[in-house]
């Protein structure tokens, strides 16, 4: 068992080796910026996407899950 938790944390230690720190600025400068944000996923994707957007608001954004029945609609501003 040790040593696949070993295996695991040398996995997530070569992750900032595949992240493009410059998109990862642009990102977040993109949800600053947006009035509302919007996140749509189906499957896995979804749920991920659920809890993205619940982040976001424990942060203080305003975001919506796209299908939900309390969707607005998306403006210029978003």
């Amino acid at each position: 068992m040790l040593r696949f938790l070993e295996i695991i944390a040398e996995h997530i230690k070569n992750l900032r080796n595949y992240i493009d720190l410059e998109a990862v600025r642009e990102m977040i400068n993109l949800i600053d910026s947006a009035g509302s944000i919007f996140v749509i996923g189906a499957g896995r994707s979804g749920y991920i996407a659920k809890a993205f957007a619940m982040r976001l608001m424990h942060l203080g954004y305003t975001v919506y899950v796209v299908g939900e029945t309390v969707t607005p609609r998306i403006t210029e501003k978003d």
